[in-house]
């Protein structure tokens, strides 16, 4: 009998806007390692993203997930980037009610969501950003423009990229801009990552030994990514000892 415990999200709703954003949270006892935000796209709040927040738990992570796909009151098209925007600030906001500073949450999104992720790292310092696969890079950039290289973002929170080889979101010319030029850029750290001969959905596939293996890669490069730039909160006896120290 396994001795692992799973949690089970509760789900709560989170008003914006344009409707209710349904989201999915695990809070944690004790003193939480840090938070995170867990975006997706199109699959809903499924096993796969309870699986997800239950590893981030394990690391010592409370999380929220939501999908940023998902119909919302009157709206039939995709979201804008500035919706996107829009329902990020207001999970980091949750977590800021129960404490978080920005420098302890780290936002992990796919697809859309690693979109989604990629503008919150632009507009925020946060402790920790992770694109796996983002979609939405490759049109508001003019593949024919000879400044393709200025349109890059310029990112203020340290951003991970994971993308595959064969990626339909984003051709490999534009990909290796984008990797020079947002490291070049951007005043925080970023890294872009590429799995060859794979499709955009390498963190899912399991067909043979390559998606495997990118899969299992992908998830630990989140997890040291987090693990090494979100700040972790400060338990009660290091409180009392700086309050000790400064006083």
């Amino acid at each position: 009998m396994s001795g692992t415990i799973r949690i089970e999200p509760t789900v709560v709703s989170v008003p914006v806007v344009d409707g209710d954003l349904t989201v999915a949270a695990v809070s944690l006892g004790g003193v939480p390692r840090g938070a995170a935000l867990l975006l997706t796209d199109s699959r809903g709040i499924d096993t796969d993203a309870v699986d997800l927040m239950n590893s981030l738990a394990e690391h010592g992570y409370e999380s929220l997930c939501v999908d940023l796909a998902a119909p919302r009151g009157d709206r039939t098209s995709p979201p804008s980037d500035e919706e996107l925007v829009r329902d990020v600030e207001a999970l980091i906001a949750c977590h800021g009610q129960r404490g978080w500073e920005p420098e302890q949450i780290g936002v992990v999104g796919y697809e859309l969501g690693g979109r989604a992720a990629m503008l919150a790292a632009e507009r925020h310092t946060l402790g920790a950003v992770v694109s796996v696969s983002p979609s939405g890079i490759e049109e508001p950039l003019a593949e024919t423009a000879p400044a393709l290289a200025d349109q890059m973002p310029v990112l203020r929170s340290p951003w991970l990229g994971m993308f595959g080889g064969e990626d339909s979101h984003i051709s490999p010319r534009t990909l290796s801009i984008l990797g020079t030029q947002v490291y070049e850029r951007s005043p925080a750290y970023t890294e872009v990552v590429r799995y060859p001969a794979l499709s955009g959905a390498f963190y899912r596939e399991h067909v043979d030994y390559r998606g495997r293996a990118a899969s299992f890669d992908s998830w630990q490069r989140v997890i040291e990514w987090l693990n090494l730039r979100v700040v972790p909160r400060p338990t009660p006896l290091a409180e009392a000892w700086e309050r000790r120290q400064s006083g």
